[in-house]
């Protein structure tokens, strides 16, 4: 059954407030909330409320609902609701926030995605990067640092798409260029006697459909992603455009953790030129039960660790 996205008429005026502000800012970073994201980021407690004030800022454009997300939740137990950002609440961050767009941009086309396997994917991203949000928030000392905070302490290369690791890959002997964007790229920081420890970390949330290998290298594959990372290693990319000496690939898996063993497997036997300890490997249900920061990880190397 499929949900109705037919957007109401505005009632009056609006005048945002705090919360409305936070939502804004948090589908231009992320691209696409749902209601439940949104009521984990605000710590809203009236579901009611909390739809109404939604479909208000739906209504008066300052947010918009992708058509695609009919398709994507139709069949689904939880058909979520899905949010992105209006023409009106990309003109309050230009005037508030200093945000520049591209000029005439259409954010009703812009949200148009072909595919619901991408809004499904993007989808699991956010709610994994809440989850080491809340954990970081909590934790002892910790803070966080997202992506785009980290792209405005940068001289990012004029050119070069923003957050893309302008990585290579071998094909048919040849070196030849294909670039690595990281679903999130994030810092976990901590001061550690007097002295501040930086975490760089690519975060690649993984819904168990992509292929483990394919024969073109160019494909995008898990042993292509692993293959990238690992000459992004090599080649200091990480030092060049962020200034860190090292990273982490975090590898969230929607999945079994047989798959987390085939993934290692794949770490095995196709990363040469870089430290395998550098890939870290969990699952969803594991990162949701019992939180990011503690002993979920299987590194690349075999080893159990916690990511702090």
């Amino acid at each position: 059954m499929q949900r109705t996205l037919k957007k109401p008429e505005p009632k009056g005026n609006i005048q945002l407030t705090e919360r409305d502000m936070l939502w804004i800012r948090a589908v231009h970073r992320f691209r696409f909330i749902t209601t439940d994201q949104a009521a984990l980021l605000s710590g809203s407690t009236s579901r009611s409320k909390l739809n109404d004030r939604l479909l208000q800022l739906y209504a008066h454009d300052f947010l918009d609902r992708p058509d695609v997300q009919q398709k994507t939740y139709a069949y689904e137990k939880k058909r979520h609701t899905v949010h992105a950002l209006g023409q009106n609440g990309a003109k309050w961050l230009a005037d508030n926030d200093g945000v520049r767009f591209p000029k005439g941009k259409g954010w009703r086309t812009a949200n148009k995605l072909k595919s619901s396997e991408r809004l499904a994917h993007q989808v699991g991203v956010v709610d994994t990067v809440l989850h080491f949000e809340g954990a970081v928030a909590t934790g002892d000392g910790l803070f966080m640092s997202h992506q785009d905070e980290l792209l405005a302490q940068t001289d990012w290369p004029s050119g070069l798409k923003s957050y893309r690791l302008p990585t290579m890959t071998e094909q048919r002997g040849v070196m030849v260029e294909r670039g690595t964007d990281p679903d999130y790229t994030f810092t976990i920081s901590r001061t550690v006697a007097g002295k501040r420890q930086d975490s760089l970390c690519f975060l690649e949330w993984d819904n168990s459909s992509e292929d483990f290998i394919k024969a073109n290298r160019l494909a995008s594959s898990i042993a292509q992603k692993h293959r990238c990372y690992a000459d992004a290693y090599r080649r200091k990319l990480h030092t060049e455009l962020y200034g860190f000496n090292n990273f982490r690939v975090l590898f969230v898996i929607k999945g079994t953790p047989e798959r987390v063993t085939k993934m290692r497997g794949v770490c095995d036997q196709v990363v040469e030129q870089a430290p395998k300890g550098i890939f870290w490997y969990t699952t969803a249900d594991e990162l949701e039960t019992k939180g990011p920061l503690v002993d979920i990880w299987i590194t690349g190397d075999g080893k159990q660790r916690p990511l702090v």
